[in-house]
């Protein structure tokens, strides 16, 4: 329980699933609150809060290793720099490699290094290119082969973050129109809402998914990348500071839900939503 980050969190022994509470108070409020869960890179024999951080120990393979996560953003994550903005990279367990020249087999077309000491869980690896060059923002699924890890192409006598994918995943809750009633928001359940469409104000953003699940029909998934192709300049990252996704809906409110998701390590930040629809009221007068 960290009550300055107001925030606390949950795990059972010997499982990989960290539950969180978040909240925000105003006064004697609480104005917002929200559960969400971790997958840790291992089986969680321990986990306790310090200052802004949150100290889990994993073991993997009767190994045990104690990894920390920051609340908080601070300066000793790791980032990618593009136009004098510094973005976090989203790899769990990240650690910088620097790989020799004679690392890539022109044959095999792959590029062997030594599996730094730390990795010892079985989630995929991937590697992404924060140097500044021709290389930036490049990014590659990692193989692990014995005491060794390869990656497709070539990638020697470069520095790259190495880290463990995760999915970030967030299921939007039901869209209904709110009013404000003195200070509080009421939401009209009983009308109809058409929904046309949902707006999503980003932060820094790379790239993401969207997932429309309706009901009596199929899923749709749309991945989005919100720098189009030969729109950006060479050696960058391709991260946007701020951008705003219009996600078509045409159903009706109760019927939909919206889920918003990101495997890659480039950022993805969402501030807010906003809609525009079709409401009618059904003619009820409440009393």
């Amino acid at each position: 329980n960290s009550r300055e980050n107001s925030i606390i969190f949950f795990s059972e022994l010997g499982n990989t699933t960290l539950y969180g509470y978040r909240y925000f108070a105003s006064g004697e409020d609480r104005v917002l609150s929200s559960w969400f869960n971790w997958e840790v890179t291992g089986n969680i024999a321990y986990h306790c809060m310090l200052d802004d951080a949150l100290y889990v120990v994993v073991e993997n393979n009767s190994k045990r290793q104690l990894v920390k996560y920051s609340i908080k953003l601070d300066d000793s994550g790791n980032f990618v720099t593009q136009d004098g903005n510094n973005y976090a990279v989203h790899l769990d367990n990240t650690k910088t490699v620097t790989t020799a020249a004679n690392t890539y087999n022109a044959t095999t077309k792959k590029t062997t290094f030594a599996k730094p000491e730390g990795f010892e869980s079985s989630n995929q690896l991937a590697v992404y290119d924060t140097d500044s060059g021709s290389e930036l923002g490049r990014y590659a699924l990692a193989t692990v082969n014995g005491s060794n890890i390869e990656l497709d192409g070539d990638w020697k006598s470069q520095s790259f973050e190495l880290g463990y994918l995760y999915e970030m995943e967030v299921k939007l809750p039901k869209l209904f129109l709110t009013q404000a009633q003195g200070d509080k928001y009421r939401a009209d359940t009983r009308s109809r809402l058409l929904l046309h469409r949902a707006k999503l104000s980003l932060g820094p953003i790379g790239m993401f998914s969207t997932t429309l699940s309706r009901l009596g029909k199929r899923d749709y998934t749309e991945t989005i990348e919100v720098v189009p192709a030969d729109q950006y300049g060479a050696n960058s990252a391709v991260v946007e500071p701020t951008s705003e996704q219009t996600i078509p809906i045409y159903e009706i409110n109760k019927n939909v839900v919206l889920t918003i998701k990101s495997k890659h390590p480039a950022p993805a930040t969402l501030y807010s939503l906003s809609w525009e629809g079709d409401y009618n009221n059904k003619l009820y007068t409440r009393v």
